[in-house]
């Protein structure tokens, strides 16, 4: 992935693919920069965003993308804000509209507001940006359609309107009501369907030429200046934010992607599995944070055995299913390295603390409302070993040879390596692993559940 692009209502992304070749996403919003940093793309471009009812781009995203060696551009709307606001510090802006807040000319973020429709409607656009608008007028003198004189009214009039109900017709009302030149209104309306500017498209898609040129020249990452700081308040930010999907299949629409938070939403409904994921995230979190301040570090070679488990767990035996699963949970071969590699680490770290936390096992399974059950189960696998004398059976009074446990213990088709297979456990070694599965192969005998279920080679 090289290039990641914002838009919407100045520029559709079916339209913007003509110009450069990109991965589209729908008006930035809060978190989605740093989403999108986390996948390591070259540029990130931001034409359109969005605010007001909800919570806009951060800045502070932005110089971190900038800090990770990404080049950010900015153009057209909320990314000729943001480019204004960042240019000291390396984001690029582009177009004629950056060039009015960069220097001024422009001060009300509702020069660029607009109304417009879902993504499902392609975001279309229902009112009029002061943007075009000044540029139409103008444009309008220009041609010798209007006086400056009107042209000051109409600026005038226009931007005292509410953004949501910025139009032209809109402006003309009002101008007729306030007694402008009757003829000059006349020939403006008659000349602004085919006349009218829409500077926003315009620096859209200047913005993506221009990134083109750039990615032709092969430039080097991005390098700032400035020292990124991150703070804690930070820190609960990139927590919040999570991640995002940048692929969105060709029978997929806009509508049917879900947000990281659509996705809370539905795991909060589910009170239990929620208190469960968040115990488990909270721990996850706390062993990555633990490890990087260590410095712990892994040779490659350590990550493939976790991958094989993660694979098994799953039933993930052959290059179709993985893939299958790669689609389903939204990730590719990078972000599942990734994976692997913080489960590898995760694995590491809970090693040195395994003796300390069984102190805590007990009390987890009584607020999980697991202890009764497995106890219960521990004291009648007890009871009936006991009885037939097999308190610790071995493989001859079993009347099995090790593979044909582990395969008992695995299924059909699983790799026999018990190495791999310990690695899936809590146990400590080989010894106490197998002794354990002995024991449960002879009670589920004794119980008759033993015998359906794979015995021989």
């Amino acid at each position: 992935m090289t290039v990641v692009i914002f838009t919407g209502p100045s520029l559709s992304a079916a339209d913007a693919r003509q110009h450069l070749d990109a991965v589209y996403l729908p008006p930035v919003s809060q978190g989605d920069v740093y989403r999108v940093t986390l996948k390591s793309p070259r540029v990130i471009g931001i034409i359109d965003g969005l605010f007001e009812r909800v919570p806009a781009v951060w800045h502070k995203e932005i110089l971190y993308a900038m800090s990770k060696g990404i080049h950010v551009f900015g153009a057209s709307s909320m990314g000729a804000l943001r480019a204004a606001e960042l240019s000291a510090f390396g984001m690029v802006g582009v177009g004629r509209i950056f060039e009015g807040f960069n220097t001024g000319e422009y001060e009300d973020d509702d020069e660029v507001a607009v109304v417009h429709a879902s993504a499902d409607d392609d975001f279309r656009v229902i009112s009029d940006a002061m943007v075009n608008i000044r540029a139409s007028l103008a444009a309008a003198v220009d041609a010798q359609i209007i006086s400056r004189t009107a042209h000051d009214a109409l600026v005038e009039i226009g931007k005292g309107l509410f953004y949501p109900e910025r139009t032209y017709a809109a402006v003309l009302s009002q101008a007729r009501a306030q007694g402008l030149a009757h003829d000059e209104l006349v020939a403006l309306s008659q000349w602004l369907p085919d006349g009218k500017r829409n500077q926003k498209r315009d620096d859209a898609v200047a913005m993506l030429e221009a990134v083109q040129v750039f990615l032709a020249g092969d430039p080097e990452p991005k390098t700032v200046d400035y020292e990124f700081e991150e703070t804690e308040w930070w820190l609960r930010a990139q927590q919040a934010a999570g991640e995002i999907r940048l692929e969105v299949s060709s029978q997929q629409s806009h509508g049917d992607s879900v947000s990281f938070d659509e996705l809370l939403d539905e795991l909060r409904l589910e009170a239990a599995t929620e208190r469960g994921a968040l115990r488990a995230a909270m721990l996850r979190h706390l062993l990555l944070v633990d490890a990087n301040r260590r410095g712990i570090s892994l040779e490659p070679e350590l990550l493939e055995p976790v991958s094989d488990r993660l694979r098994r767990e799953r039933g993930l035996l052959t290059l179709d299913s993985l893939k299958a699963w790669f689609r389903a949970n939204e990730l590719d071969e990078q972000t599942y390295g990734q994976l692997v590699l913080e489960e590898a680490v995760i694995q590491v770290m809970s090693g040195s603390l395994t003796e300390v936390a069984q102190a805590q096992i007990a009390n987890e399974l009584r607020i999980s409302g697991d202890y009764a059950r497995l106890r219960d189960r521990a004291r009648d696998k007890k009871q009936v070993l006991q009885g037939l004398g097999l308190v610790n059976p071995g493989l001859v009074e079993a009347d099995i040879d090790e593979m044909q446990l582990l395969r008992w213990h695995l299924g059909e088709g699983a790799e026999l390596d018990w190495k791999a297979a310990l690695q899936a456990t809590g146990f400590e070694d080989l010894d106490a692993f197998r002794r354990a599965l002995l024991r449960e192969y002879c009670y589920r005998r004794a119980s008759g559940s033993a015998l359906g279920v794979t015995q021989t080679p």
